[in-house]
């Protein structure tokens, strides 16, 4: 699942890879630390700990975006770089038909 995740690029886009990398590790590497601390609280409190952050990561789950999303983004993104590139064509075309008329 993990390896899969990240071979998808409409899940992490190529040039977000190694950002989001990055902040996984630092976060898991900080809640690695901070666990033992929450052990030796009192009793409620690691229980709660742990309940409060599933419902954390379920909150978070509930605004990641689904295949058709992505897909419609994607089409989008595609359509926005033609525009851009057939401005650039007309530009060209602009500054090569004044410099004819020079």
């Amino acid at each position: 699942m993990y390896q899969t995740a990240f071979q998808d690029e409409r899940i992490f886009p190529f040039r977000y890879k190694t950002t989001a990398t990055n902040i996984m590790v630092l976060i898991s590497k900080t809640i690695t630390i901070a666990a033992p601390f929450v052990n030796e609280l009192d009793e409620p409190i690691p229980i709660i700990v742990i309940i409060s952050l599933s419902f954390l990561s379920i909150i978070l789950v509930l605004f990641f975006k689904n295949k058709s999303e992505l897909d419609k983004m994607k089409k989008v993104e595609i359509g926005v770089q033609e525009d851009s590139l057939s401005e650039t064509d007309l530009k060209k075309k602009e500054l090569g038909s004044k410099d004819k008329v020079e």
